[in-house]
């Protein structure tokens, strides 16, 4: 074998390290090989740490230097470590090799020989005995077996190699000159095939089938109803704009009423709708006019027993006074006794006034109105009026103070009737006295 002697090497006084530039040691030396130094002494090389560094014994006894030249002599050796290790496969596989008889005469070793009998890797068995191929799911290739388990089933084991793992199979046509579509089973247990055609009993529910065989049958047997009538525990419809067309009559029109989710937050009622229940509802949107835009406004109205108080999104405004006056729902009736209704009436400080912005929704118009102040009026008549001045609820909103048009109209009927009275009395004052009747 040639010497070494690529590259430099740096080797120091007293020590047995060698580094190389450009020298291969892994490639080119051996522990046993000589090593030449810069000095030109020989050294044994004890170690090959790596492709550029070794080991040699002694340590080096010449002049410390870098990128100096050297050389790797083979010794000699290397036949009588090949005849050695020859010897020992001789020892260990002679016997077998010549077991093997006539095998060695075969180009293709045959099935009856313990070949495949086949020259293009594939293998041909009339019977597979592998035992347990579970076993074997951790190593790369494909794995027949059988009773896996005690079990009594055969089963094969197909690893992942750098892909998904699972397996496909395809079939063939009658004349096996075409394949037909890929079918697979998934590593997770996703069993994927172009179709699927159960000609017993229908996939039950628990198996992820519809339980039927029929429309009708699937629809009873996942609890949705019958043909008409189906039933869902709930629905829910996610689009840009969700909707349910109703086609009444088989119309054929694109729907008769539609029940559509056209913005965020609205549920819009294309058609008519006609409540024969109660409804109710946490407020109404209105309308100026049937065909403007609507309002930003929510309406709310609830009874009191008497009256209806009106709401305006969370702001209480008013009461609407109904006008209705039957006695059957009257009780303790009573003459009203005021001392006088027309010094109540002088009372009342008649103003002009206009509305200024105030709270959530009252805002002013410019606009100029003539009324009473509620809570000047309360004073005069506390019947007249509802609420106390600057009066909040719970939650701190201001409550409106009302007037009641009914008791206000009666004050004035009961002005009318004390001036009637006066006009009576006058009347009856300004009458000549009878003349005496003749003697």
């Amino acid at each position: 074998m040639p010497w070494l002697r690529n590259g430099t090497v740096s080797v120091t006084n007293g020590s047995t390290a060698v580094t190389g530039v450009n020298v291969a040691f892994d490639a080119n030396s051996r522990v046993g090989d000589a090593f030449v130094g810069p000095d030109g002494l020989n050294y044994e090389i004890a170690n090959v740490a790596s492709p550029t560094v070794i080991s040699i014994l002694p340590p080096y006894k010449g002049a410390t230097v870098s990128g100096a030249a050297y050389a790797i002599m083979p010794v000699q050796g290397y036949d009588k470590m090949l005849r050695d290790a020859f010897n020992q496969l001789r020892v260990k596989f002679g016997d077998k090799m010549a077991a093997l008889g006539t095998t060695g005469n075969y180009d293709i070793l045959p099935v009856t020989k313990g070949g495949t009998g086949r020259t293009d890797a594939r293998a041909l068995f009339s019977e597979v005995g592998v035992q347990q191929a579970s076993a074997l799911y951790n190593v790369q290739g494909m794995y027949m077996g059988w009773n896996s388990g005690s079990q009594g089933e055969g089963h094969f084991v197909v690893n992942r190699g750098g892909g998904a793992g699972g397996y496909s199979w395809r079939s063939v046509n009658s004349g096996n000159t075409s394949t037909g579509p890929s079918m697979t089973y998934s590593y997770d247990g996703l069993l994927t095939v172009p179709s699927l055609s159960v000609t017993a009993a229908p996939i039950g529910i628990a198996s992820g089938g519809t339980g039927g065989n029929s429309q009708a049958t699937a629809r009873k047997a996942l609890g949705i109803g019958n043909d008409q009538a189906p039933t869902f525990g709930g629905i829910e419809l996610s689009n840009i704009s969700p909707y349910i067309d109703f086609h009444y009559n088989n119309t054929a029109a694109d729907y008769d009423v539609r029940l559509i989710n056209q913005s965020a937050g609205v549920l819009t009622l294309q058609g008519a709708m006609q409540v024969t229940g109660r409804l109710e509802s946490a407020g109404t949107w209105c309308r100026a006019g049937l065909s403007a835009g609507r309002g930003g406004t929510v309406y709310n109205y609830n009874w009191t027993g008497s009256n209806v108080d009106v709401w305006i999104d969370n702001t209480y405004v008013g009461t609407m006074t109904l006008f209705g006056s039957d006695y059957r729902f009257k009780k303790y009736i009573a003459n009203a006794k005021v001392p006088s209704y027309l010094d109540r009436i002088d009372a009342y400080r008649i103003v002009t006034y206009q509305r200024k912005i105030f709270g959530a929704v009252f805002s002013g118009d410019g606009t100029t109105y003539q009324g009473l102040i509620a809570h000047e009026a309360q004073e005069l008549n506390p019947l007249a009026v509802t609420g106390v001045k600057d009066g909040t609820d719970e939650s701190g909103n201001a409550r409106i103070q009302q007037l009641d048009p009914m008791a206000l109209i009666t004050d004035l009927m009961g002005a009318v009737k004390e001036l009637r009275a006066e006009v009576i009395a006058l009347k009856a004052a300004a009458q000549p006295a009878p003349e005496p009747a003749a003697a």
